[in-house]
Protein backbone atom coordinates (compact mmCIF):
# COMPACT_ATOMS: atom_id res chain seq x y z
CA UNK A 1 0.00 0.00 0.00
CA UNK A 2 2.86 2.22 1.16
CA UNK A 3 4.09 1.95 -2.67
CA UNK A 4 1.07 2.33 -4.71
CA UNK A 5 0.15 5.72 -2.63
CA UNK A 6 3.53 6.81 -3.18
CA UNK A 7 3.35 6.02 -6.87
CA UNK A 8 -0.01 8.32 -7.00
CA UNK A 9 1.66 11.07 -5.05
CA UNK A 10 5.09 11.56 -6.94
CA UNK A 11 3.52 10.74 -10.40
CA UNK A 12 1.20 13.96 -9.58
CA UNK A 13 4.47 15.93 -8.63
CA UNK A 14 5.59 16.40 -12.16
CA UNK A 15 2.59 15.68 -14.44
CA UNK A 16 1.20 16.48 -17.34
CA UNK A 17 1.77 20.70 -18.13
CA UNK A 18 -2.18 21.31 -18.90
CA UNK A 19 -4.03 18.12 -17.04
CA UNK A 20 -3.21 16.61 -13.76
CA UNK A 21 -4.16 14.35 -11.29
CA UNK A 22 -7.54 15.94 -10.39
CA UNK A 23 -8.97 17.05 -7.04
CA UNK A 24 -9.37 20.68 -5.88
CA UNK A 25 -7.93 23.18 -3.19
CA UNK A 26 -8.32 23.23 0.59
CA UNK A 27 -7.45 25.13 2.98
CA UNK A 28 -4.25 23.00 4.79
CA UNK A 29 -3.96 24.80 8.39
CA UNK A 30 -3.94 21.00 9.75
CA UNK A 31 -0.99 20.23 7.12
CA UNK A 32 0.89 22.67 7.49
CA UNK A 33 0.60 24.58 10.72
CA UNK A 34 3.75 25.17 13.00
CA UNK A 35 3.39 21.71 15.23
CA UNK A 36 6.33 22.10 17.77
CA UNK A 37 9.47 24.17 18.24
CA UNK A 38 10.71 27.70 17.06
CA UNK A 39 7.01 27.28 14.60
CA UNK A 40 5.11 27.21 17.22
CA UNK A 41 6.36 30.08 19.40
CA UNK A 42 6.99 32.15 16.41
CA UNK A 43 3.47 31.66 15.07
CA UNK A 44 1.87 32.89 18.57
CA UNK A 45 0.19 36.09 18.97
CA UNK A 46 0.35 36.63 14.84
CA UNK A 47 -3.80 37.21 14.46
CA UNK A 48 -3.43 40.75 13.48
CA UNK A 49 -0.22 40.08 10.98
CA UNK A 50 -1.09 40.44 7.19
CA UNK A 51 -2.42 37.16 5.62
CA UNK A 52 -0.80 36.25 1.87
CA UNK A 53 -2.31 33.28 0.21
CA UNK A 54 -0.28 30.82 -0.85
CA UNK A 55 -1.24 28.15 -3.10
CA UNK A 56 0.68 24.69 -2.43
CA UNK A 57 1.10 20.84 -3.27
CA UNK A 58 1.93 18.47 -0.68
CA UNK A 59 5.08 17.56 -2.34
CA UNK A 60 8.50 18.63 -2.68
CA UNK A 61 7.72 21.43 -4.98
CA UNK A 62 5.93 23.07 -1.80
CA UNK A 63 8.47 21.23 0.31
CA UNK A 64 10.21 24.90 0.98
CA UNK A 65 7.04 26.76 2.31
CA UNK A 66 6.69 24.13 4.88
CA UNK A 67 9.85 24.71 6.26
CA UNK A 68 9.24 28.38 6.27
CA UNK A 69 5.32 27.79 8.10
CA UNK A 70 7.22 25.42 9.97
CA UNK A 71 10.21 27.60 11.39
CA UNK A 72 8.32 30.64 11.52
CA UNK A 73 10.18 32.40 9.67
CA UNK A 74 7.13 34.62 7.40
CA UNK A 75 5.86 35.23 11.08
CA UNK A 76 9.36 36.50 12.16
CA UNK A 77 8.86 39.13 8.97
CA UNK A 78 5.90 40.41 9.58
CA UNK A 79 3.17 38.25 7.66
CA UNK A 80 1.29 34.92 7.65
CA UNK A 81 0.77 32.30 5.27
CA UNK A 82 -2.34 31.16 4.45
CA UNK A 83 -1.46 27.82 2.40
CA UNK A 84 -3.88 26.51 0.10
CA UNK A 85 -3.43 22.90 -0.66
CA UNK A 86 -4.30 21.31 -4.31
CA UNK A 87 -3.12 18.07 -6.01
CA UNK A 88 -0.79 19.61 -8.89
CA UNK A 89 -0.82 22.26 -11.12
CA UNK A 90 -4.21 22.01 -12.92
CA UNK A 91 -6.67 22.96 -9.99
CA UNK A 92 -3.94 25.77 -9.24
CA UNK A 93 -4.19 27.10 -12.25
CA UNK A 94 -7.96 27.21 -11.82
CA UNK A 95 -7.98 28.44 -8.77
CA UNK A 96 -5.40 31.34 -10.19
CA UNK A 97 -8.34 32.22 -12.82
CA UNK A 98 -10.92 32.74 -9.39
CA UNK A 99 -8.65 34.70 -7.81
CA UNK A 100 -8.15 32.48 -5.09
CA UNK A 101 -3.94 32.88 -4.45
CA UNK A 102 -1.51 35.24 -4.26
CA UNK A 103 1.70 33.39 -4.66
CA UNK A 104 2.11 29.55 -5.50
CA UNK A 105 4.79 26.93 -5.93
CA UNK A 106 3.79 25.14 -8.68
CA UNK A 107 6.01 22.76 -11.96
CA UNK A 108 5.91 23.22 -14.96
CA UNK A 109 2.19 24.08 -14.83
CA UNK A 110 2.84 27.24 -14.69
CA UNK A 111 3.34 27.47 -18.39
CA UNK A 112 -0.80 28.05 -18.05
CA UNK A 113 -0.47 29.82 -15.35
CA UNK A 114 1.16 32.72 -17.48
CA UNK A 115 -0.62 32.05 -20.67
CA UNK A 116 -3.86 31.79 -19.82
CA UNK A 117 -4.79 33.14 -16.34
CA UNK A 118 -2.70 36.51 -15.78
CA UNK A 119 0.36 34.54 -13.72
CA UNK A 120 3.76 36.45 -13.66
CA UNK A 121 6.86 34.36 -12.99
CA UNK A 122 8.75 36.10 -10.14
CA UNK A 123 11.33 33.93 -8.95
CA UNK A 124 12.95 30.24 -9.81
CA UNK A 125 12.37 28.13 -6.92
CA UNK A 126 13.71 24.92 -7.33
CA UNK A 127 16.07 22.62 -9.92
CA UNK A 128 15.80 19.02 -10.06
CA UNK A 129 18.62 17.67 -12.44
CA UNK A 130 17.26 14.01 -12.73
CA UNK A 131 14.74 11.29 -12.86
CA UNK A 132 13.12 12.19 -15.59
CA UNK A 133 14.05 9.61 -18.68
CA UNK A 134 13.48 7.11 -21.56
CA UNK A 135 13.57 3.52 -20.51
CA UNK A 136 14.76 0.59 -22.46
CA UNK A 137 14.93 -3.40 -21.48
CA UNK A 138 18.04 -4.69 -21.08
CA UNK A 139 18.44 -6.78 -24.38
CA UNK A 140 16.97 -3.53 -25.94
CA UNK A 141 19.84 -3.20 -29.06
CA UNK A 142 19.32 0.51 -28.70
CA UNK A 143 21.02 -0.26 -24.84
CA UNK A 144 24.08 -1.44 -26.52
CA UNK A 145 25.19 1.67 -28.63
CA UNK A 146 26.88 4.35 -27.13
CA UNK A 147 28.97 7.88 -28.24
CA UNK A 148 26.86 8.77 -31.02
CA UNK A 149 26.56 12.44 -29.75
CA UNK A 150 30.04 13.37 -28.56
CA UNK A 151 28.08 16.74 -27.10
CA UNK A 152 26.07 14.32 -25.36
CA UNK A 153 27.88 11.28 -24.26
CA UNK A 154 25.81 9.54 -21.99
CA UNK A 155 22.89 8.79 -24.49
CA UNK A 156 22.41 5.48 -25.70
CA UNK A 157 21.24 4.28 -29.16
CA UNK A 158 21.79 5.91 -32.46
CA UNK A 159 19.59 6.59 -35.82
CA UNK A 160 19.34 2.86 -36.96
CA UNK A 161 18.89 1.19 -33.61
CA UNK A 162 15.89 4.00 -32.65
CA UNK A 163 14.14 4.30 -36.11
CA UNK A 164 10.61 3.04 -36.30
CA UNK A 165 11.01 2.48 -32.27
CA UNK A 166 7.41 2.48 -30.65
CA UNK A 167 7.59 5.07 -27.47
CA UNK A 168 5.10 4.97 -24.50
CA UNK A 169 4.85 8.34 -23.14
CA UNK A 170 2.16 11.53 -22.56
CA UNK A 171 1.97 13.80 -25.13
CA UNK A 172 2.54 17.83 -24.49
CA UNK A 173 4.44 17.02 -21.69
CA UNK A 174 7.94 16.99 -20.20
CA UNK A 175 8.61 13.73 -20.82
CA UNK A 176 7.31 14.35 -24.63
CA UNK A 177 9.69 17.46 -24.87
CA UNK A 178 12.49 14.71 -23.39
CA UNK A 179 11.77 12.39 -26.38
CA UNK A 180 12.10 14.70 -29.03
CA UNK A 181 15.34 16.63 -27.63
CA UNK A 182 16.82 12.82 -27.99
CA UNK A 183 16.00 11.96 -31.37
CA UNK A 184 17.45 15.42 -32.26
CA UNK A 185 20.51 14.69 -30.95
CA UNK A 186 20.59 11.19 -32.26
CA UNK A 187 19.98 12.77 -35.77
CA UNK A 188 16.42 11.70 -35.84
CA UNK A 189 12.59 13.47 -35.75
CA UNK A 190 9.51 12.32 -34.79
CA UNK A 191 8.17 11.13 -38.38
CA UNK A 192 10.98 8.16 -37.82
CA UNK A 193 8.87 6.95 -34.48
CA UNK A 194 5.54 6.25 -33.00
CA UNK A 195 4.41 7.65 -29.84
CA UNK A 196 1.63 6.12 -27.95
CA UNK A 197 -0.29 8.78 -25.40
CA UNK A 198 -0.17 7.38 -22.11
CA UNK A 199 0.49 8.66 -18.69
CA UNK A 200 3.07 7.71 -16.62
CA UNK A 201 1.66 5.38 -14.45
CA UNK A 202 -0.53 3.79 -17.34
CA UNK A 203 2.83 3.64 -19.65
CA UNK A 204 4.72 2.20 -16.72
CA UNK A 205 1.90 -0.90 -16.67
CA UNK A 206 1.84 -1.07 -20.08
CA UNK A 207 6.22 -1.78 -20.94
CA UNK A 208 6.05 -3.90 -17.59
CA UNK A 209 3.56 -5.89 -19.94
CA UNK A 210 5.75 -6.29 -23.02
CA UNK A 211 4.10 -3.17 -25.07
CA UNK A 212 6.55 -0.51 -26.42
CA UNK A 213 10.61 0.07 -26.75
CA UNK A 214 10.88 2.77 -24.81
CA UNK A 215 9.24 4.44 -22.05
CA UNK A 216 9.27 7.72 -20.62
CA UNK A 217 9.04 7.64 -17.00
CA UNK A 218 9.14 10.36 -13.94
CA UNK A 219 9.74 9.33 -10.35
CA UNK A 220 8.88 7.39 -8.73
CA UNK A 221 8.38 5.13 -11.88
CA UNK A 222 12.08 5.59 -13.10
CA UNK A 223 13.77 4.60 -9.79
CA UNK A 224 11.25 1.47 -9.62
CA UNK A 225 12.70 0.99 -13.23
CA UNK A 226 15.82 0.72 -12.47
CA UNK A 227 15.72 -0.83 -9.31
CA UNK A 228 13.18 -3.50 -9.91
CA UNK A 229 13.40 -4.42 -13.48
CA UNK A 230 17.11 -3.67 -14.31
CA UNK A 231 15.48 -1.17 -17.53
CA UNK A 232 17.86 1.40 -19.10
CA UNK A 233 17.87 4.77 -19.05
CA UNK A 234 18.68 5.76 -22.55
CA UNK A 235 19.14 9.55 -22.18
CA UNK A 236 16.83 11.43 -19.76
CA UNK A 237 16.86 15.02 -19.27
CA UNK A 238 20.05 14.95 -17.33
CA UNK A 239 22.07 13.36 -20.06
CA UNK A 240 20.96 15.99 -22.58
CA UNK A 241 21.40 19.05 -20.21
CA UNK A 242 17.63 20.24 -19.18
CA UNK A 243 17.14 20.78 -16.03
CA UNK A 244 13.87 21.08 -14.98
CA UNK A 245 12.81 23.96 -12.95
CA UNK A 246 9.91 24.68 -10.56
CA UNK A 247 9.13 28.05 -9.77
CA UNK A 248 7.08 30.94 -7.97
CA UNK A 249 4.57 32.20 -9.82
CA UNK A 250 2.38 35.01 -8.66
CA UNK A 251 -1.17 36.48 -9.12
CA UNK A 252 -1.12 39.10 -11.76
CA UNK A 253 -3.82 41.16 -9.95
CA UNK A 254 -2.00 41.00 -6.49
CA UNK A 255 1.29 42.07 -7.61
CA UNK A 256 -1.48 45.33 -8.67
CA UNK A 257 -1.75 45.69 -5.01
CA UNK A 258 1.44 46.93 -3.58
CA UNK A 259 1.15 46.21 0.16
CA UNK A 260 0.75 42.21 -1.43
CA UNK A 261 3.33 42.56 -3.38
CA UNK A 262 5.65 43.73 -0.73
CA UNK A 263 4.32 40.75 1.05
CA UNK A 264 5.21 38.95 -1.97
CA UNK A 265 8.98 40.18 -1.94
CA UNK A 266 9.15 39.18 2.05
CA UNK A 267 7.84 35.37 0.85
CA UNK A 268 10.29 35.08 -1.53
CA UNK A 269 13.37 36.05 0.79
CA UNK A 270 11.62 33.38 3.27
CA UNK A 271 12.22 30.48 0.67
CA UNK A 272 15.23 31.28 -0.19
CA UNK A 273 16.20 30.91 3.46
CA UNK A 274 14.54 27.76 3.55
CA UNK A 275 15.69 26.46 0.44
CA UNK A 276 19.32 27.23 1.95
CA UNK A 277 18.68 24.97 5.29
CA UNK A 278 16.99 22.33 3.38
CA UNK A 279 20.05 21.92 0.79
CA UNK A 280 22.60 21.55 4.19
CA UNK A 281 20.73 19.42 5.70
CA UNK A 282 19.13 16.47 3.64
CA UNK A 283 18.26 14.09 6.83
CA UNK A 284 16.22 16.92 7.65
CA UNK A 285 14.46 17.70 4.51
CA UNK A 286 13.75 13.93 4.23
CA UNK A 287 12.02 13.61 7.35
CA UNK A 288 10.06 17.34 6.59
CA UNK A 289 8.94 15.98 3.17
CA UNK A 290 8.09 12.46 4.65
CA UNK A 291 6.05 14.41 7.48
CA UNK A 292 4.00 16.74 5.01
CA UNK A 293 3.01 13.76 3.90
CA UNK A 294 1.51 11.92 6.45
CA UNK A 295 -0.34 15.07 7.71
CA UNK A 296 -2.02 15.29 4.72
CA UNK A 297 -2.94 11.49 4.90
CA UNK A 298 -0.67 9.77 2.63
CA UNK A 299 1.68 6.81 3.49
CA UNK A 300 5.49 7.28 1.79
CA UNK A 301 7.64 5.06 1.08
CA UNK A 302 11.11 6.19 2.97
CA UNK A 303 13.18 5.30 0.06
CA UNK A 304 11.65 7.12 -2.26
CA UNK A 305 11.58 10.21 -0.15
CA UNK A 306 15.03 9.79 0.06
CA UNK A 307 15.31 9.64 -3.68
CA UNK A 308 13.44 12.08 -3.85
CA UNK A 309 14.72 14.46 -2.28
CA UNK A 310 18.85 13.57 -3.62
CA UNK A 311 17.85 14.56 -7.05
CA UNK A 312 16.58 17.87 -6.28
CA UNK A 313 18.84 21.44 -5.48
CA UNK A 314 16.79 23.72 -3.92
CA UNK A 315 17.51 27.11 -5.79
CA UNK A 316 19.59 30.13 -2.91
CA UNK A 317 19.81 33.78 -3.30
CA UNK A 318 23.62 32.90 -4.05
CA UNK A 319 22.10 30.94 -6.96
CA UNK A 320 19.72 33.07 -8.51
CA UNK A 321 22.34 36.49 -8.41
CA UNK A 322 23.94 33.87 -11.36
CA UNK A 323 21.10 32.40 -13.11
CA UNK A 324 18.75 33.54 -15.44
CA UNK A 325 15.59 33.66 -13.92
CA UNK A 326 12.47 32.06 -15.77
CA UNK A 327 14.94 31.05 -18.63
CA UNK A 328 13.40 27.13 -18.17
CA UNK A 329 9.94 28.68 -18.68
CA UNK A 330 11.03 30.60 -21.87
CA UNK A 331 12.02 26.79 -22.80
CA UNK A 332 8.68 25.02 -22.40
CA UNK A 333 6.56 28.03 -23.41
CA UNK A 334 8.57 27.02 -26.52
CA UNK A 335 8.21 23.99 -26.56
CA UNK A 336 4.50 23.97 -26.23
CA UNK A 337 4.05 26.43 -28.61
CA UNK A 338 5.65 24.14 -30.86
CA UNK A 339 2.97 21.29 -30.24
CA UNK A 340 0.71 23.67 -30.80
CA UNK A 341 -0.57 23.59 -27.31
CA UNK A 342 0.05 27.48 -26.77
CA UNK A 343 -1.02 30.08 -29.29
CA UNK A 344 1.37 32.78 -31.16
CA UNK A 345 -0.41 35.26 -29.26
CA UNK A 346 0.53 33.99 -25.79
CA UNK A 347 3.87 34.30 -26.44
CA UNK A 348 4.86 37.60 -25.80
CA UNK A 349 3.78 36.98 -22.14
CA UNK A 350 6.58 34.54 -21.89
CA UNK A 351 8.76 37.87 -21.84
CA UNK A 352 6.14 40.50 -20.26
CA UNK A 353 5.35 38.21 -17.42
CA UNK A 354 8.56 37.04 -16.41
CA UNK A 355 10.24 39.91 -14.20
CA UNK A 356 13.20 40.47 -12.14
CA UNK A 357 11.29 42.66 -10.04
CA UNK A 358 10.68 41.13 -6.83
CA UNK A 359 13.57 39.39 -7.07
CA UNK A 360 16.02 42.33 -7.39
CA UNK A 361 14.36 43.42 -4.74
CA UNK A 362 15.06 39.83 -1.98
CA UNK A 363 18.51 40.20 -3.72
CA UNK A 364 19.04 43.81 -2.13
CA UNK A 365 17.74 43.03 0.66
Amino acid sequence: MKKLVSLVLSFCMLTALLAGCGGTASSSQGASAPASGAGTSAAANTEDLPTLRVAVMPLITSLPVKYVIENGLDTERGFKIEPLTFSTGAPMNEALGADLWDVATIGVAAVTSVAAYGGVLVGDLLEASDGIGLYVRPDSPIAQVSGTNPDYPELLGDADTVRGAQFILDIGTIKHLNELKYLEAIGLSNTDVSTINMDTAQGYQAFLAGEGDIVGLMPPFSFMAEDEHGWINIGGLRELGIPVVDMMVANGKSLENEDTAALIVKFMDAVYEANAALNADSEMAEDLLAQYYTENASEVDEANIAQDVARVHFLTKEDMSERENGEFLRVMAEFMNGIGTVEDDKMPLFESNITDEYLDQVLAG
